[in-house]
């Protein structure tokens, strides 16, 4: 794991799949973030992470279509991760995704900036907040 960037409240480090074997603890804060009521309106392979090898599993198709951010606080505790996936857009261009994903107990809390969109929303006010970036 590679330091990205800080705020004065988070630091953000950048996740490869060269930074493996990654840790059991890695692992299991990954399924402990990837909650049911916090992915029950993402694709299926975000469902039913409950052990360190269905989270191993989960990062490496993650780490094959995406940028993986983990975001911490200033005590080192992992808050929620932030995605950058890319898919051929028509032409020759190519669509950007940006998605983060907050661990239940972070929800309600001000940890980001106004600017993304809300993508869904469940029964159980966890929300998902996209912003997709398209070359135009």
């Amino acid at each position: 794991m590679s330091h990205y960037f800080s705020t004065a409240r988070l630091k953000v480090h950048e996740l490869k799949a060269e930074h493996g074997p990654f840790t059991d603890a890695l692992l299991e804060t990954i399924s402990r973030i990837l909650t049911k009521n916090v992915v029950e309106n993402l694709p299926p392979y975000f469902q039913g992470i409950e052990n360190k090898a269905q989270a191993k599993a989960w990062l490496d198709i993650i780490l094959a279509e995406s940028r993986l951010f983990l975001v911490k606080n200033k005590k080192e505790k992992v808050l929620g991760c932030v995605f950058i996936s890319h898919r051929q857009g028509q032409g020759n261009y190519q669509d950007k995704h940006l998605g983060y994903l907050l661990a239940e107990e972070q929800l309600g809390k001000v940890l980001l900036k106004p600017g993304f969109t809300k993508r869904c929303n469940s029964s159980q006010s966890v929300d998902f907040y996209e912003l997709s970036l398209s070359k135009s």
